[in-house]
């Protein structure tokens, strides 16, 4: 399933996105796998980053977040704004739904 890219609104510290920006798809194993997006698995699924799809300034910050092809993450909760926490390498963060949008995951 191919994921599409995240071309409207705004993340913090990403800025603005747009169509004109160039996006990124930092992928896990070339197309081959069926995968979700984060905002779509159930709370205290695990699953393995697939992808990231996002204009490239933002896919970077996810890349440095741990969000990159192969790494494990569960899915803890989602509140009620609209915001998930995920659990990824050691560390607790909170997502907006358009960044869980842009990261492709395959279930464990």
């Amino acid at each position: 399933m191919k994921m599409p890219t995240v071309n409207e609104g705004t993340m913090p510290g990403a800025g603005s996105l747009s169509d004109a920006m160039p996006s990124h798809t930092l992928n896990g194993c070339g197309g081959c796998c069926k995968s979700h997006s984060l905002g779509d698995i159930p709370v205290g699924s695990r699953a393995r980053v697939f992808s990231v799809q996002a204009p490239c300034a933002f896919a970077s910050r996810l890349h440095s977040l741990g969000f990159v092809p192969g790494v494990p993450l569960r899915l803890l909760c989602r509140n009620g704004r609209g915001s998930l926490i995920v659990e990824i390498l050691r560390s607790r963060l909170s997502l907006s739904t358009e960044a869980a949008r842009a990261i492709s995951v395959r279930p464990l």
